[in-house]
């Protein structure tokens, strides 16, 4: 069979072009599932815009609160607003809770007793204390919010989102800081 030059030359340029568009496609597709040790962690945003939002003072320090062998109750706060917040913080909170659940129990040392999760409305930001054994996540919506940005420090961690989407893509982001995840390589699937 003899095929011409040009044949050759266009079957090569597909199969490149091909090869390229797959490339791009899969670098910029959103991630929306990461997998820690086998186990999958789905989100509803894009991974890789959580993991830009700003965490203070690092990802590792929010690890490392979470991970204190002190830490026994992990408490949401959230202070009630609209019922569009009141419906967010539903769903912030389940998120939170079921994915570290999940990942106490993935991460848990033989003998290290279980977290505990609660929720609780709060009337003020100001004047929230800090109590041995107890991780306090604070929630801040948009409705109370001028930024988005994960705070950590004194046994809490602050999750503020100036838009519903970035509230979301913060408290992502929170979540994969106690996780340790800092970017989705060797995570996703």
């Amino acid at each position: 069979m003899k095929l011409k030059l040009r044949t050759v030359v266009l079957i090569i340029l597909l199969v490149v072009v091909s090869l390229i568009i797959h490339e791009i496609y899969t670098r910029f597709k959103p991630v929306n599932t990461i997998y820690f040790r086998g186990s999958p962690y789905s989100f509803r945003q894009d991974v890789r815009r959580a993991l830009k939002v700003e965490v203070f003072p690092s990802e590792d320090f929010i690890h490392k609160l979470f991970h204190d062998y002190k830490i026994k109750n992990v408490t949401i706060l959230f202070k009630p607003g609209s019922p569009e917040t009141n419906s967010l913080y539903q769903v912030e909170t389940f998120e939170i809770v079921y994915k570290l659940t999940r990942y106490d129990m993935a991460t848990r040392r033989i003998f290290a007793p279980k977290k505990t999760f609660s929720a609780e409305p709060i009337e003020s930001y100001e004047n929230i204390t800090r109590e041995e054994g107890v991780l306090k996540i604070i929630l801040v919506p948009p409705e109370f919010s001028n930024q988005t940005r994960v705070v950590g420090g004194g046994n809490r961690i602050w999750i503020y989102g100036r838009s519903d989407e970035e509230f979301d893509l913060a408290t992502i982001r929170a979540i994969l800081s106690v996780m340790n995840i800092t970017s989705i390589e060797g995570y996703k699937g």
